[in-house]
């Protein structure tokens, strides 16, 4: 469109901006490329209209570019309204509203939050890279990529897509934005990123591949020394840590030439001079006391050894009063590095640093964000640290060595560590040399570097000696194996094969290799394969690791601790005064308030303090107290707060002084859900608590709820290790009527939550919370014929209800198992992912159609497995029990045929079996043979082939001669099979 404007009747083209195809505004270029748009337009992208219900957009800096494309034959592309910016804004993102330059991307939002993909295709030149970047901040770099002009000449780029097009033509152009590339994501790499670390790490041209020698033979063989790790070193006071942390620093300075940065905020530098100088020259710095018996080092040496420590150390020290925290060190062992080429950090110890947190920031969440520091500290800077930690006071200690556990502060401090280490010297003679010291290496991350052991050390006053007088080392080393499968036996009178399940170890996850063996071979009955790869982990404390047994028995103390002090629930808000309070007296209140407040909040971290009361408490109360009685009239009434020491949650007492065998099953679990983290749990479990008071949680059970969801949401059975089994058979709401009543809207979906509900405190009923006991579910998810997750209701339903079943029923999922999952699932798994904790997503197992019944196998008995997805389980079914045994199992290879035979040797029994083929592909027919060979075979079941989906067979016969009933399966296809089988003899009494 042209429009024509000025005195000399000059032409301007006309860029119509439609959205909807209603004209919202227009800009307009002249010959000289000069631009002007129409005032109070708004504003939206150029070519709007052609992104509609797009999938894949491309957005371009200028309306020619635009048509560019569309001339290389791509219609979904836009063009930005307003040119670039000069360069990329250090300012964070403005609210949507007030992002007046970017407008014209919220005004469109309704069409970009659809597009998964989105191709920046904006100049090349400075102002265009900045337009890109300042979009992809706004539209997430996640969905973004960016295009690559390539070279015009030896000298110069392609500006953009209009220059592309005039030069190379629209093929060019085309084959440029189908090449477009990923737009960095700072900090998401792809291991290709790596691939020449890598490949110098496998030919060992890095250096230190195997980490650097400590310098003592012993040591060396459990622990070595590796740029970019963090070792923990503790130990009991006097015990040696410091001492030898110096001596490996004289070691490592002697083998490789590191330097070392000292924050030794225990020793003066003088005192520490002189250990290190006498570690290094390995002479006495004085001759007295100790160094009497050797030649103390001359004049001439201590010039010697001073130039050494000036070229080795550098300290690390605060001069002044102040107390230095973690980030202060930091900063200074940065410069030490960049500027003096240091390869470790010593700070010695951690308890000397000033450790003020935020008032709401607890000792752990603490602990953890100053390792994380420190980690990252090494990592970036190739730099080791040793980090010595003081362990807490040890109650009745007996000279033992303390672990790692023992540290005062958190259990992050052994979780976060590469390397742990316990220096321990003996001073008991009648408990060994007293100058031996032990270094025992309780953990090592890198097991290139190291494994977990002891090693032994001499020590004499000088230098510890590690290779002159002992060199005697344990390592113990433990390796857990993990069972993948069980065998469980199944009685046979008269077996023709049997079937062996080979356990694999290391693979929870893979396939069990089942092995056939002739019954010559081995004369037991055959066995069905078990996966126990899912046992819940046990609530018995003789089997609970340290650091789990003291976070359960804190958890304990402090949940006493907020039962006692009524501050489980949050506190309701004081009733309104009769009166107001005249202001003395409101001051006074008010500041006892908050004090008490202090108190509570000081005894739900943990830290006992002493009630003491200023000097001028006791004024201010006669205050008080007079204010009170001189104000008569004023009637403030203070109810007490009664007790609940009978709280309990799923029929367990909760009080820890009940003595409740359940009370530990239930606090372990909210201790698991938060990885051992007392104030997390703590906190988790109040949440839950105020919830299911504010929902009316415990009146559930009996409670009737208007909508019927029993088809959809049931229990049914247990699985091998006597987990109930829940089923969610999502199918059914492919039916729009039961869709409507579950979730047509905000009401019916709150139903819906109350019978999910109601249904898993059901399930919790079934269970036995106490040591030993089942105490979680097995949830089968079916997913055929489910709605997809674009309906909305059903999404925003199903996210509601895992976030609320996650955060209020924690671990009472043994697994959840997802079956007939369509490909549509792992979109919709991406959705609700990061609502799942990681411990949560461990327990999923996702399995595809052709696998339902092979993997349902493995957790549920064949028996117990409904026969829609190919077990024996039917509705209303009373045929088989336990007593008639256990199913059977028959391998078939591929190619071959088998049978099986059911004796009837009583005539006028009825035989009654049920058979199944996993996977099926089969030809399968039943025959009665009698026993009399001149009599003739009775076909029951003629050949027929059997496909894949079929579902399990059921069939009886009564026979009327001797004989027996044979089943024959041939098995045509390239891969074994598996049958299972079961059947029983009905005699003529029973009916």
């Amino acid at each position: 469109m042209q429009k024509g404007y000025g005195d000399r009747g000059q032409v301007a083209i006309a860029f119509t901006y439609r959205r909807n195809g209603v004209l919202v505004s227009c800009k307009y270029r002249d010959i000289n490329k000069r631009f002007w748009q129409e005032k109070d337009t708004k504003k939206v992208f150029y070519g709007l209209d052609d992104i509609k219900g797009a999938d894949e957009i491309i957005i371009v800096e200028g309306e020619m570019d635009k048509l560019a494309m569309e001339e290389a034959g791509f219609r979904n592309c836009v063009s930005v309204p307003d040119g670039a910016p000069p360069s990329v804004s250090p300012k964070e993102l403005p609210p949507n509203q007030e992002d007046t330059k970017y407008q014209y991307l919220w005004n469109c939002k309704e069409y970009l939050d659809k597009v998964s993909r989105i191709i920046l295709a904006t100049d090349g030149d400075p102002p265009g890279q900045a337009l890109a970047e300042e979009l992809a901040r706004r539209l997430g770099r996640e969905r973004c990529w960016r295009v690559k002009w390539p070279k015009k000449n030896t000298d110069e780029h392609f500006k953009d897509a209009n220059e592309v097009l005039m030069f190379s033509g629209p093929l060019a152009l085309r084959d440029i934005i189908e090449n477009a590339e990923l737009y960095p994501i700072r900090g998401l790499f792809h291991f290709s990123d790596y691939f020449p670390e890598i490949d110098a790490y496998y030919n060992r041209t890095l250096g230190y591949e195997f980490g650097a020698s400590t310098g003592w033979t012993a040591l060396n063989e459990i622990y070595n020394v590796m740029p970019g790790e963090l070792t923990l070193v503790t130990g009991v006071p006097n015990s040696g840590k410091s001492e030898w942390i110096d001596a490996l620093l004289c070691n490592l300075n002697e083998s490789v030439g590191w330097k070392f940065a000292l924050c030794s905020m225990e020793n003066n530098v003088r005192q520490h001079a002189r250990k290190l100088l006498e570690k290094h020259m390995k002479k006495p710095f004085f001759d007295a006391r100790y160094g009497e018996s050797a030649e103390r080092m001359s004049a001439e040496e201590l010039e010697e050894g001073k130039q050494w420590l000036s070229d080795t150390f550098y300290l690390i020290r605060c001069e002044d009063d102040a107390l230095p925290n973690i980030k202060w060190v930091l900063d200074l062992a940065r410069a030490a590095v960049l500027r003096h080429g240091v390869r470790g950090l010593v700070i010695d110890p951690y308890n000397e640093l000033d450790h003020q947190r935020p008032p709401n920031m607890t000792e752990t969440e603490y602990v953890s964000q100053m390792l994380t520091l420190i980690k990252r500290f090494a990592q970036h800077h190739a730099c080791h640290v040793w980090l010595v930690a003081h362990p807490r006071q040890l109650q009745n200690w007996t000279g033992q060595p303390p672990n790692l556990y023992d540290i005062s502060g958190s259990a992050h401090f052994v979780n976060k560590c590469d390397n742990g280490i316990v220096i321990h010297r003996n001073r008991n003679p009648n408990a060994g040399p007293i100058d031996q010291v032990q270094v025992l290496v309780r953990k090592v991350r890198n097991k290139v570097v190291g494994t977990i052991g002891d090693a032994f050390l001499s020590y004499n006053s000088l230098v510890l000696e590690g290779d002159l007088k002992v060199e005697t080392m344990t390592v113990e080393v433990k390796v857990e194996e993990t069972k993948v499968a069980e065998v469980v036996v199944v009685p046979q009178e008269e077996p023709e094969k049997v079937v062996v399940v080979e356990e694999k170890k290391n693979d929870v996850n893979g396939d069990v290799e089942v092995k056939e063996v002739d019954a010559a071979d081995n004369d037991g009955p055959k066995t069905v394969q078990k996966s126990s790869s899912y046992k819940e982990e046990s609530n018995f404390l003789s089997d609970l690791k340290e650091f789990e047994r003291k976070a359960l028995s804190e958890m304990k103390l402090k949940l006493e601790e907020a039962i006692l002090g009524n501050s489980l629930f949050k506190k309701e808000g004081a009733k309104k005064k009769e009166k107001e309070v005249e202001k003395p007296v409101e001051e006074e209140k008010e500041k006892e308030k908050k004090t008490k407040e202090g108190q509570e909040s000081g005894e739900q971290e943990g830290e006992k303090k002493e009630d003491v009361k200023p000097e001028g408490d006791n004024e201010k109360e006669k205050t008080v107290l007079e204010c009170e009685e001189e104000k008569t009239q004023v009637v403030i009434e203070e109810k007490s707060e009664e007790i609940d020491r009978d709280i309990s949650i799923w029929g367990v007492p909760l009080f820890p002084s009940k003595g409740s065998e359940g009370t530990d099953v239930v606090l372990l679990k909210f201790l698991r859900a938060r990885d051992f983290k007392v104030n997390d749990a703590l906190e988790m479990l109040k949440k839950t608590l105020q919830w299911r008071k504010e929902s009316n949680i415990d009146s559930l059970l009996d409670e009737e709820i208007g909508v019927d969801l029993s088809s959809a949401f049931y229990m049914n059975g247990i699985d091998r290790e006597g987990h109930p089994v829940c089923y969610n058979i999502y199918g059914v709401f492919e039916n729009e009527e039961l869709y409507a009543k579950a979730f047509g809207d905000e009401e019916k979906r709150k139903q819906f939550l109350r019978w999910r509900f109601q249904l898993m405190e059901k399930g919790i009923q079934k269970l036995d919370l106490r040591p030993g006991g089942v105490a979680s579910l097995l949830q089968i998810s079916d997913l055929k014929n489910s709605p997809s997750p674009s309906k909305k209701e059903l999404r925003t339903a199903m996210s509601k209800a895992v976030t609320l079943l996650q955060d209020n029923y924690p671990e009472f999922v043994a697994k959840n198992i997802f079956i007939n999952v369509p490909f549509w699932y792992y979109a919709f798994n991406a959705l609700l992912s990061p609502f799942l904790a990681q411990r949560t997503k461990s327990k999923f197992v996702v399995v595809r159609p052709a696998k339902t019944t092979e993997t349902l196998l493995k957790y549920v008995q064949a028996e117990e497995i409904p026969v829609q997805y190919g077990g024996f389980k039917r509705e209303n079914d009373f045929e088989f029990s336990s007593e008639d045994g256990e199913v059977s199992e028959l391998l078939i290879k591929a190619g071959s045929t088998e049978t099986i035979e059911i004796p009837a040797a009583e005539v006028g029994a009825t035989l009654l079996w049920d058979l199944t083929v996993v996977g099926w592909e089969v030809n399968y027919k039943e025959e009665f043979v009698q026993s009399d060979e001149a009599s003739y075979t009775i076909i029951i079941q003629k050949s027929k082939k059997m496909s894949s989906n079929e579902e399990p067979t059921r069939n009886t016969f009564r026979n009327n001669e001797p004989g027996k009933v044979v089943l024959t399966i041939q098995n045509w296809s390239s891969k074994k099979k598996r049958v299972l089988y079961r059947y029983k003899t009905k005699k003529n009494a029973s009916y």
